[in-house]
């Protein structure tokens, strides 16, 4: 008969669970990386974010040397380019007054919707119709004296949301119809217009009727036409900005078909001390900075809603804030506020600079050879 055979059970191993020290050192340590890695994490993002933006004014510019050689040189986003529809004012068509004297009159345009720009100084509308993107507005029957305004917003709405290459991945300001939206305005809040053109380059030389701003920089007959801008390399096409930031509000646009100073979609340029694409009343060198916290009322330095990379804030205000100007050339730089105010930057070639009482007191420090008064912008 077999005996069994008995086997002896292995001993129980008992191990010992982590301490609350031991975790909470696991813990401290986790956390300390996640302290060192999330700064560059962040900066990473923000790098990829800034080389996004340029790729896409980039992109922008491309398409806008296109439009000039297919439209003769002109400059879109101009009142007297793509515009005109919209712009209030005189046409040069005569009629006879209907007196029988053979008197004649001239008969006056009223700003209209054409389907392509939303408004005067709109450029994006012009670009997006060349390029043969279907968008809100596409085959409207234009009537003269018809804003369609409820077509207008959705189109407007649509380059806010709908069109990757006209946006800023940074861009999040939020902006509120000017005037002020009523009970079933078709104007809505939402996402600012990012990029800006200079009026410098789609306006006459003259500041009226047409809102440039600038009264004393003499721009020597100067008309939106791309032969006239000077060396592509030296003259900044398109801005990172936001329109209007001011210092007590903001931002907001201008709906009108005919806003004036650029409407939602220009501005004379980071250089002028009234700009309100780029307010620099807080920026280093400027006399209110110093100012700032000390008054009654409630101020806020709205740079960094214009300039939106790398950003650099000192408490309540910012040290230096970054931002993308894309030139004629198709090259794009990110720089810094204070860069770009340089004055070669915004004046076509020829133009005589009136002196330093329109520029900011630090460009003056900056480009004191430019702004004697007797200067000629290259």
């Amino acid at each position: 008969m077999r005996k069994r055979r008995t086997y002896a059970s292995a001993p129980t191993v008992c191990r010992a669970a982590f301490s609350m020290i031991e975790l909470l050192v696991v813990i401290a340590i986790i956390a300390l990386i996640l302290a060192i890695l999330l700064p560059s994490l962040g900066a990473a993002r923000g790098t990829a974010r800034a080389a996004v933006c340029q790729s896409n004014t980039r992109q922008i510019v491309n398409l806008a040397s296109a439009y000039f050689a297919d439209h003769r040189g002109a400059i879109m986003g101009a009142p007297t380019t793509s515009g005109w529809d919209a712009m209030a004012g005189p046409n040069g068509r005569l009629e006879h007054d209907g007196s029988g004297s053979g008197r004649r009159r001239v008969i006056d345009r009223k700003p209209t919707f054409n389907g392509v720009a939303v408004q005067a100084y709109d450029w994006m509308g012009p670009l997006v119709h060349a390029s043969g993107v279907a968008a809100p507005g596409d085959g409207v029957q234009v009537v003269e004296g018809e804003t369609h305004d409820e077509l207008r917003a959705e189109r407007f709405d649509w380059y806010r949301s709908s069109s990757g290459f006209l946006q800023c991945p940074e861009n999040t300001g939020l902006a509120t119809p000017f005037p002020a939206a009523t009970e079933g305005e078709v104007w809505k809040a939402g996402t600012m217009i990012p990029y800006a053109l200079s009026t410098q380059f789609t306006s006459t030389k003259d500041a009226d009727p047409f809102g440039t701003e600038q009264r004393h920089n003499d721009r020597r007959d100067y008309a939106p036409r791309i032969d006239l801008v000077g060396p592509g390399s030296m003259k900044a096409f398109l801005f990172e900005g936001h329109r209007y930031a001011r210092l007590l509000a903001g931002p907001d646009f201008h709906h009108a078909l005919d806003a004036p100073f650029g409407g939602a979609f220009g501005d004379t340029g980071p250089w002028y001390n009234r700009s309100k694409a780029l307010d620099r009343t807080y920026a280093p060198g400027e006399p209110q900075r110093a100012l700032f916290g000390s008054n009654s009322f409630s101020a806020r330095d709205t740079r960094a809603l214009g300039f939106r990379h790398n950003r650099k804030p000192k408490g309540e205000l910012y040290d230096d804030v970054y931002g993308v100007v894309t030139f004629f050339d198709g090259h794009s730089e990110i720089m810094s506020d204070l860069e770009a105010t340089n004055p070669t930057y915004w004046f076509p070639t020829g133009s005589k600079l009136g002196g330093p009482s329109e520029f900011w007191e630090s460009t003056r420090a900056r480009f004191p050879n430019l702004l004697t008064g007797e200067a000629i912008s290259p």
